[in-house]
């Protein structure tokens, strides 16, 4: 017999209604009502049944959402995935375990509250957290059921950390080890840390895991890293320029220093070129961070006119070169300090000079016109052929 239309109208209202009135109903009402038009219905407080761990002919099964009820079962013919890791409460079907009921998606409380209900509360006493952490995104890096790698993480290494962060080892052509290799936790917490930038320790100390600890050779020591702050010069991830330095050169030191050469008409060239010509980056046994001591620094580049000097002037025989000598720049020739007898005036005394009678007969002459500023052969530094000179002067015509 052919049905009204009005039959089937009043048919679909019906299934309606019932369908919100089940929806309003109490757990155990639910149960009952259910239990009437359907087969299966667990029971009120009931567990779902635990995951198979064998398939029906006995071989091992892979552990995953296909076997857990109310799970939507993968097309016929997909792949096995290859699950390493399944989140202990969803493997043994105690899905209650975080969600609100067995018949809810909703979960019990917001993460990551809900998380630290079982797991340590790392965030509680750190001073710095992961963000997604703070933001309760725990499943911005975990898969809350499954995962096909360790620790129920979607991905692993550097791609994991990539999803949000920039690919800093990327940008440059030298690389950091650890950055270059994948291995952002070699350094890094996930989670929180008592450190900056989420560092397992102190950055000098996380730098002195594979690097040696310089400062514990040297006297006189660079304050970043004195400081530990060796991000004050180094890039951690990547850079172009040797030594993962942020910027080539005396281009660096000028983020702190004043420019040592500007206004200077005499430059010295060792420090035109860069600053690590004479100095060490981190620390040194010499003041002023020298590579080596003054004297020998300077001989470097200069003849040592001290091996054949009988007679050395004092600042030149203790290696205090720079008591006459600016080191970076001058105004003066030879990067004089003062000019003339000015600068022999800063430890001789006038008066002194003026006693010589011989001075006398040159009142326009500079120091250094008969005298060597570094020592000679002659106990008053005398330039050869000056005492014969002073001994028989030319006759004038």
């Amino acid at each position: 017999m052919k049905r009204p239309p009005f039959f089937f109208a009043i048919l679909t209202l019906g299934v309606i209604y019932s369908a919100l009135f089940i929806v309003g109903c109490s757990l155990p009402t639910k149960q009952t009502l259910l239990t009437t038009f359907f087969d299966g219905v667990p029971a009120p407080g009931s567990k779902p049944k635990a995951a198979r761990k064998s398939n029906e002919d006995g071989s091992p099964r892979t552990p995953g959402p296909e076997i857990i009820p109310g799970v939507t079962l993968p097309e016929p013919g997909a792949p096995v995935r290859n699950i390493k890791s399944v989140h202990q409460p969803f493997g043994n079907g105690k899905c209650d375990d975080c969600h609100a009921s067995g018949y809810s998606q909703s979960l019990k409380t917001v993460m990551p509250a809900l998380c630290f209900s079982c797991h340590e509360n790392f965030l509680e006493k750190a001073k710095f957290r992961h963000t997604p952490l703070e933001l309760g995104q725990c499943k911005g890096c975990h898969n809350p059921h499954e995962a096909a790698n360790e620790k129920l993480l979607d991905r692993t290494g550097r791609a994991m950390c990539l999803g949000c962060h920039k690919d800093v080892p990327g940008k440059g052509k030298i690389k950091h080890p650890p950055a270059a290799n994948d291995d952002c936790m070699e350094c890094h917490k996930p989670h929180a840390s008592d450190n900056k930038g989420l560092l397992k320790k102190p950055q000098a100390a996380t730098c002195f895991d594979c690097h040696a600890d310089f400062r514990k050779q040297v006297k006189f020591k660079h304050d970043p890293a004195a400081n530990g702050e060796c991000t004050g010069c180094h890039a951690p991830h990547a850079s172009d320029t040797k030594g993962l330095l942020i910027q080539p050169g005396s281009k660096l030191c000028l983020e702190c220093h004043d420019d040592p050469l500007a206004n200077g008409k005499v430059k010295h060239p060792p420090v035109a070129e860069n600053c690590l010509n004479c100095h060490a980056a981190h620390g040194s046994a010499n003041k002023g961070l020298l590579k080596k001591p003054m004297a020998a620094m300077c001989f470097e580049c200069h003849d040592d006119f001290l091996k054949g000097a009988k007679f050395k002037h004092d600042p030149a025989a203790n290696g205090e070169c720079m008591s006459c000598h600016s080191p970076h720049k001058s105004d003066n020739a030879s990067l004089l300090k003062k000019t003339g007898a000015q600068l022999c005036l800063e430890c001789h005394e006038d008066a002194d000079i003026k006693k010589v009678k011989v001075h006398a007969r040159f009142p326009e002459k500079v120091c250094s016109s008969c005298h060597d500023p570094h020592g000679g052969g002659d106990k008053k530094f005398l330039k050869p052929g000056i005492l014969k000179l002073i001994e028989n002067p030319p006759t004038a015509h």
